[in-house]
């Protein structure tokens, strides 16, 4: 016997506009959307009923929110559901989704823009990239900078463009990338890279880590999704996106995060289309086709098989993946 991914579209919410970011909540709830005019809007992901918005703009002009997290549930703050968004005219906001209360603020500079986050496990400290080519860590609880990251120079290990994507592997590490074809692997403890990794071209959310894997999406024309080995840096599987002879140029990538990453999933812009792979034999088993916009993001369900899908044409798609056993012939 062997068995079959069935993916079953749920149900589709609908707004207007670029969606440029999707996140589950901790407790699948929620979906937080980060959108092009500059705001957050929440829906109940049963069913995509909307719930609030959340204004980001910290200027006449609307500029996107770039990015969004929520605080893990093993933070050790007191309140809950607290949602950090970050923005293109360079703001970093935390949000009491439950409320829709902003509970503060972090202003750059204009000329900056804030263009990723991440929590590390235990809620205790997030991470930034900046335009600047820096990676920048805060505390929590004081929201004060405790580690800079700067950019390269010489035959120093650094940025040398816009960060697009960071990640924490562990409370001492920190993996970013983004336009410089540079994967860095930064020792957090002596704010300087420990190593790097050249190739994938980042230009969002296309970056993810599953044990000692690496998960990356390239806006490339060939070779964009690709698997890395942590431990010394090889390359594991690479392969080239392209459906009726249009290569798919990847804003988007993702293990599975309830079943400890059996399956990954991509997505961006030029075929419109989002992929489906089974982890252990590398092999697609699904694709979403006959999209009108690019997909820009895609996200996981935290305890179940569910997933969403944001794209430009202004829709969130939730559908969730089951296995089906069949007979072998």
């Amino acid at each position: 016997m062997e068995e079959e991914r069935v993916i079953t579209h749920l149900h589709t919410i609908v707004d207007s506009g670029d969606i440029l970011v999707v996140k589950w909540n901790p407790d699948d709830s929620h979906l937080a959307t980060a959108c092009a005019d500059g705001t957050v809007k929440i829906y109940a992901s049963t069913s995509g009923n909307f719930i609030r918005t959340l204004n980001c703009r910290l200027a006449a002009d609307a500029m996107p929110v770039t990015a969004l997290q929520w605080r893990p549930p093993t933070s050790l703050a007191k309140t809950k559901n607290v949602l950090v968004a970050t923005t293109a005219d360079g703001g970093i906001l935390h949000w009491h989704a439950t409320s829709g209360k902003i509970l503060h603020t972090i202003r750059f500079e204009q000329e900056n823009q804030v263009l990723c986050v991440d929590y590390d496990v235990e809620g205790k400290y997030f991470a930034v990239g900046c335009k600047d080519m820096f990676v920048r860590v805060y505390d929590e609880s004081t929201k004060s900078v405790i580690a800079e990251m700067a950019p390269g120079w010489g035959d120093v290990i650094g940025h040398g463009n816009r960060i697009f994507a960071v990640k924490w592997r562990d409370e001492n590490t920190i993996i970013s990338a983004g336009w410089d074809n540079n994967i860095i692997i930064w020792d957090v403890r002596a704010h300087r890279a420990a190593r790097a990794i050249f190739g994938p071209h980042i230009c969002g959310d296309a970056m993810d880590i599953c044990g000692n894997r690496l998960l990356t999406g390239s806006y490339h024309i060939k070779d964009q999704l690709q698997l890395w080995d942590l431990n010394d840096g090889h390359n594991i599987f690479t392969q080239t996106v392209v459906s009726n002879n249009r290569p798919c140029l990847l804003y988007t990538a993702q293990f599975s995060k309830s079943d400890m990453g059996s399956m990954f999933a991509a997505g961006g812009s030029g075929s419109d289309e989002a992929y489906f792979y089974d982890s252990d034999t590398l092999r697609p088993f699904g694709m979403l086709s006959n999209l009108t916009n690019a997909v820009y993001s895609i996200d996981f369900a935290h305890a179940s098989n569910k997933l969403a899908v944001a794209s430009g044409d202004g829709s969130i798609r939730v559908f969730e993946i089951t296995r089906n056993r069949q007979d072998e012939v």
